[in-house]
């Protein structure tokens, strides 16, 4: 495993697992590249000591570095998992444009020949923009959850509304927050977390600063980075994510869905093939507070829908989000 290691948290699990580890600086916001060599250096003397018969590269700048090293030592196998294209395909303006002609054309001459795993149906579609026939695209839904920890949640109904996310502005915390103080003006029983830490290489965070401010200003109750999100969604009967970022399958959304948790998220790419419009949740437009607003209200005060949208979130659950499944879809790619 070549990765950055950011906590020692989960390193002793992993090497239980056999599993040898490779530190590794990648920056993903980091455009310097001078450094960026540097790096592809680095991964080729770990990848030439590993000498793999299957690589499998995971998110944008691994796709590209690893492959790019893969087919100059004939790695047997590539697959690559491009689960979302990210925020630089969300956002406008001339130097966006001209780094996602970039990223366009570095994708071509790394994937062409490879696997490569999408989550949704717009990236199979991007994907197959590059490469219309020298490259095998499979879909899997999101990487999946493991359904028997979900088994226990047993809800009261006590209008706890949640957004878990890393704290972007891409991923419509700032509507979210509108969305409340419209609500605040209205009613007084209702009560909204806010769960998940700043991605400080991301330029879109959002500040620790911003967020205490709107804890003070009673906006929302902030619970920062949380381990043990079963027991979250146990206290959770609304799970919002007004997101505009480029996501492939938000693991967030497939989690509330596998906790029978009914979700109101943005008609976009991979969210509403998790959020099925009216069958377990609810889609909305991008930056829309006041449509937001409605639709929490709506499922807080309408109880019966509500629990069949319960139910419809489980068997969907099962359906479609099974990591066993994911899991063996995934290793058959290894042969």
């Amino acid at each position: 495993l070549i990765t950055t290691i950011t906590s020692k948290k989960y390193l002793k699990k992993i090497r239980k697992n056999n599993i040898n580890i490779f530190n590794l600086r990648l920056k993903r916001s980091n455009l310097n590249p001078f450094s960026e060599i540097l790096v592809l250096l680095k991964i080729f003397m770990y990848v030439r000591k590993i000498n793999p018969d299957v690589m499998h590269n995971v998110a944008l700048k691994p796709v590209i570095y690893g492959s790019i090293l893969g087919k100059f030592m004939n790695t047997k196998t590539i697959i690559n998992a491009v689960s979302g294209t990210g925020i630089v395909f969300s956002r406008k303006g001339i130097l966006n444009v001209i780094l996602q002609l970039f990223i366009k054309s570095m994708l071509y001459i790394s994937i062409k020949n490879s696997k490569v795993i999408v989550q949704n149906k717009s990236d199979k579609k991007f994907i197959k923009t590059l490469h219309k026939n020298q490259t095998e695209i499979i879909i899997q839904n999101g990487v999946g959850v493991n359904l028997k920890k979900y088994n226990t949640v047993n809800k009261k109904f006590s209008n706890n509304i949640l957004l878990a996310s890393r704290m972007l502005w891409s991923k419509g915390v700032g509507d979210y927050i509108n969305a409340i103080k419209i609500i605040k003006k209205r009613r007084k029983d209702i009560n909204f977390y806010l769960a998940g830490s700043p991605d400080i290489e991301n330029p879109d965070h959002i500040k620790l600063k911003k967020i205490h401010q709107w804890e003070k200003e009673g906006i929302i109750k902030y619970l920062g980075w949380v381990e043990d999100m079963v027991s979250l969604w146990n206290k959770t009967n609304v799970f919002c994510l007004p997101t505009y970022y480029g996501e492939g399958m938000p693991k967030s959304l497939i989690e509330a869905t596998a906790a029978g948790v009914p979700s109101i998220t943005t008609n976009t790419p991979g969210c509403n093939e998790v959020i099925i419009n009216n069958l377990n949740g609810k889609l909305v437009p991008i930056n829309s507070p006041e449509c937001i607003a409605k639709n929490i209200l709506f499922l807080i005060d309408n109880k019966k829908i509500y629990k069949d949208m319960v139910r419809n979130c489980k068997d969907l659950a099962v359906k479609k989000f099974n990591q066993n499944k994911i899991i063996a879809e995934t290793l058959k790619l290894y042969e």
